[in-house]
């Protein structure tokens, strides 16, 4: 009979080997940089995604601003602006003749925040300075590139109710009067209108006087100010008769709250408030519309700001075209990213940081100056 051995417990394998744990050890780093990895990977893939969604959002946005108020530029109500020529800084004796739009502002040179008689302007940035001069509203400007001012009318059409007495009829030169509590303030830029003719003025009127319905234009108060306060025209209360509130935006790229280049809007001349971030850059073509022979205007090219300046025809701008260059908030790629801003050169750039580049391109017709 053969016996089986009995092996002492203290003899018994109570673990794992050095080898077993270093091998253990081994796999279990493998997982775990490969885990690590993974982690990474994904979260530089959201970071890129994100900053992506980032940069289209800001695009988007920027591109629907300036297209719903460059849609509307020159929109003067029923009045066909276009095709009225504006008497700017009349004589103060004169009469407006039919179809024509009398701008009773002091105009300022240096400042084209004020030229309500043209639907846009700009400034182009040549490399070494702004052409034609910034406007005041913009002076924070980045230089690199360009400014767009427009101007329309806003808010609804407020009715005529009359004319207040104290002047001599048919001067232009008597109060307005229109419904009270209106909502119209002292020193408000408005336009009264008939469709037939137009007149832009400075209310100078007090508050408590506006809101029991009277409207006076006197000069010497206000900015810009009233340079005649003979409209050309008494605007008798009938059903195209109104008043409506005149707006001037101007868009400019200037340092933002973070220190980024922001795209920035300012209203009437006030200061101007911060709209998108991290917007690098702003170029601005125009186009002029000429006859294709078939009763429609087309735009024959798009021309820089100082060329539509020296051939003073800004009255002829029919279209926008807008290129906005647009960045992430911080470095997000492994190595510089190449882009091409065709507003320049069209030559591909590569910048020093690591940052994604977008450029968003629009092209907006101005639909009160169309056909």
């Amino acid at each position: 009979m053969i016996m089986s051995r009995h092996i002492p417990a203290v003899c018994r394998q109570r673990g794992l080997t050095l080898v077993e744990t270093m091998v253990a050890l081994v796999i279990g780093l493998v997982l775990m940089a490969g885990i690590i990895e993974l982690f990474i990977g994904s979260k530089q893939t959201y970071t890129l995604q994100e900053a992506m969604a980032r940069v289209q959002e800001n695009g988007r946005f920027a591109v629907d601003q300036l297209n719903w108020d460059l849609r509307m530029a020159g929109h003067m109500g029923c009045a066909n602006a276009r095709v009225m020529e504006a008497e700017v800084t009349p004589p103060p004796t004169t009469f407006i003749k039919t179809g024509r739009i009398r701008v009773a502002l002091v105009t300022n040179p240096g400042d084209n925040t004020w030229g309500l008689a043209n639907p846009v302007e700009g400034s182009f940035w040549d490399g070494a300075g702004w052409t034609p001069a910034l406007p005041a509203a913009a002076a924070a400007a980045l230089p690199g590139s360009d400014t767009l001012t427009l101007r329309k009318v806003s808010g609804r059409r407020l009715p005529l109710t009359g004319l207040n007495p104290g002047a001599p009829e048919g001067s232009g030169s008597a109060p307005l009067s229109i419904v009270a509590n209106s909502g119209l303030r002292q020193f408000d830029i408005v336009m009264v209108g008939d469709c037939v003719n137009a007149a832009i003025f400075q209310i100078t009127s007090d508050d408590a006087t506006i809101a029991a319905g009277q409207l006076d234009h006197d000069v010497g108060a206000g900015v810009p100010g009233n340079v005649t306060v003979n409209l050309g025209k008494d605007f008798a209360p009938n059903a195209n008769a109104g008043i409506m509130a005149m707006t001037s935006y101007t868009y400019f790229i200037a340092p933002g709250a973070s220190g980024a280049p922001a795209l920035f809007q300012s209203a009437d001349g006030a200061v101007a408030q911060e709209l998108v971030e991290n917007v690098e850059r702003m170029r601005v073509t125009y186009g002029v519309g000429v006859p294709d022979g078939n009763g429609n205007l087309v735009p024959t090219g798009y021309q820089t700001a100082d060329t539509i300046a020296a051939a003073g025809i800004w009255r002829d701008v029919i279209s926008v075209r807008i290129s906005l260059l647009l960045r992430s908030d911080n470095n997000v790629t492994d190595t510089a990213q190449p882009y091409t801003y065709t507003h320049d050169t069209g030559v591909e750039v590569l910048p020093a940081d690591r940052r994604l580049r977008q450029v968003f391109t629009t092209t907006i017709g101005l639909r009160s100056w169309l056909p």
